[in-house]
Protein backbone atom coordinates (compact mmCIF):
# COMPACT_ATOMS: atom_id res chain seq x y z
CA UNK A 1 0.00 0.00 0.00
CA UNK A 2 2.86 2.33 0.82
CA UNK A 3 4.42 1.68 -2.59
CA UNK A 4 1.12 2.41 -4.28
CA UNK A 5 0.85 5.68 -2.37
CA UNK A 6 4.38 6.69 -3.41
CA UNK A 7 3.68 5.75 -7.02
CA UNK A 8 0.48 7.80 -7.00
CA UNK A 9 2.34 10.75 -5.50
CA UNK A 10 5.03 10.51 -8.19
CA UNK A 11 2.39 10.32 -10.91
CA UNK A 12 0.53 13.34 -9.53
CA UNK A 13 3.76 15.33 -9.26
CA UNK A 14 4.69 14.35 -12.83
CA UNK A 15 1.25 15.34 -14.11
CA UNK A 16 1.49 18.64 -12.23
CA UNK A 17 4.91 19.39 -13.69
CA UNK A 18 3.69 18.54 -17.18
CA UNK A 19 0.69 20.86 -16.72
CA UNK A 20 2.91 23.68 -15.47
CA UNK A 21 5.30 23.24 -18.40
CA UNK A 22 2.35 23.18 -20.78
CA UNK A 23 0.96 26.42 -19.36
CA UNK A 24 4.42 27.99 -19.53
CA UNK A 25 4.69 26.92 -23.16
CA UNK A 26 1.32 28.45 -24.00
CA UNK A 27 2.35 31.64 -22.20
CA UNK A 28 5.57 31.80 -24.20
CA UNK A 29 3.66 31.32 -27.44
CA UNK A 30 1.34 34.19 -26.53
CA UNK A 31 4.32 36.40 -25.68
CA UNK A 32 5.97 35.49 -28.99
CA UNK A 33 2.78 36.25 -30.90
CA UNK A 34 2.47 39.63 -29.18
CA UNK A 35 6.10 40.47 -29.93
CA UNK A 36 5.56 39.59 -33.59
CA UNK A 37 2.55 41.92 -33.71
CA UNK A 38 4.55 44.73 -32.08
CA UNK A 39 7.42 44.17 -34.53
CA UNK A 40 4.99 44.33 -37.45
CA UNK A 41 3.50 47.60 -36.16
CA UNK A 42 6.97 49.10 -35.68
CA UNK A 43 8.03 48.12 -39.21
CA UNK A 44 4.85 49.63 -40.66
CA UNK A 45 5.34 52.84 -38.68
CA UNK A 46 8.98 53.15 -39.77
CA UNK A 47 7.99 52.62 -43.41
CA UNK A 48 5.30 55.31 -43.13
CA UNK A 49 7.77 57.72 -41.51
CA UNK A 50 10.26 57.04 -44.30
CA UNK A 51 7.64 57.73 -46.97
CA UNK A 52 6.57 60.95 -45.25
CA UNK A 53 10.22 61.98 -44.97
CA UNK A 54 10.70 61.43 -48.70
CA UNK A 55 7.61 63.52 -49.49
CA UNK A 56 8.85 66.28 -47.19
CA UNK A 57 12.28 66.18 -48.81
CA UNK A 58 10.81 66.73 -52.27
CA UNK A 59 8.45 69.42 -50.98
CA UNK A 60 11.40 71.29 -49.45
CA UNK A 61 13.38 70.92 -52.70
CA UNK A 62 10.44 72.35 -54.65
CA UNK A 63 10.09 75.27 -52.22
CA UNK A 64 13.82 76.04 -52.44
CA UNK A 65 13.67 75.94 -56.22
CA UNK A 66 10.66 78.28 -56.10
CA UNK A 67 12.62 80.74 -53.93
CA UNK A 68 15.58 80.52 -56.30
CA UNK A 69 13.32 81.24 -59.26
CA UNK A 70 11.75 84.19 -57.41
CA UNK A 71 15.19 85.61 -56.59
CA UNK A 72 16.32 85.14 -60.19
CA UNK A 73 13.22 86.96 -61.45
CA UNK A 74 14.11 90.01 -59.31
CA UNK A 75 17.57 90.26 -60.87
Amino acid sequence: MKRLSKAATVLLWSAGIICILGMAGVGLLEIRSTLCEVKSEIVTTVEEIHEEGQELKYTIKDEIQGFKNTIESFR
